[in-house]
């Protein structure tokens, strides 16, 4: 008997590595936070999971986002309220400053220099496989706003694929490589959050294999 499973995986579209020398601002909780909410809403291309007719998106329960803003630094902010590709996240921040934000959380992970955002595992080189959907901390989101209502964009670019297991043969991994020499597929990258109209990802230590 034959069983055909349909993945999707997460890979970088960038070429090659640079230099991340930026001087960084970590995780930090200021005196002045207060209680915030975001509300935070896809684009059509983002978090968390994949919806019945297989091309929406929606974020889930319990999905948490690093947020920046003036000198809050990567404070976790978690889903309270679901509206499909529209959801709040509340958490504590300084206010009166833009919002940075990112998905999926990380402490200790995430760091900002200026408007440079730098995430150590922008793309994941480990992800699990799910049937028809994708794994939700592999689908890399950024967004800002100067208000507490803006959208997310997905990092990256999704690899759809089907793989077919014969008689008793069960798929345990599967491992996608690039062809060239240049082509990165997962690690870490920096986003310059001054972008227009989609982020880009420039990644600053790499694997070539997902």
């Amino acid at each position: 008997m034959k069983k055909s499973l349909t993945f999707l995986l997460i890979v970088s579209l960038a070429a090659g590595c640079a230099t991340d020398d930026t001087t960084e601002r970590q995780d930090a909780k200021p005196d002045n936070g207060v209680a915030t909410t975001l509300t935070l809403i896809a684009d059509g291309q983002t978090k968390s999971s994949l919806a019945a007719d297989g091309l929406t998106v929606n974020w889930d329960t319990g999905d948490a986002i690093g947020v920046f803003a003036g000198a809050t630094a990567n404070a976790q902010f978690t889903s309270t309220n679901l509206n499909g590709a529209t959801a709040d996240f509340s958490g504590t921040a300084e206010t009166g400053s833009t919002y940075y934000a990112y998905f999926p959380y990380a402490s200790g992970a995430a760091s900002m220099s200026g408007t440079t955002l730098s995430l150590a595992n922008a793309i994941k080189s480990e992800q699990t496989m799910i049937d028809g959907n994708i794994d939700p901390a592999a689908l890399t989101t950024v967004g800002r706003g100067a208000t507490q209502e803006f959208g997310m964009s997905m990092l990256g670019g999704a690899l759809k694929f089907t793989a077919t297991a014969t008689g008793s043969k069960t798929i345990k991994k599967i491992t996608v490589t690039s062809g060239d020499e240049t082509t990165v597929l997962a690690g870490a990258g920096t986003v310059a959050m001054t972008y227009d109209e989609r982020p880009t990802l420039t990644m600053t230590c790499s694997t070539k294999s997902v």
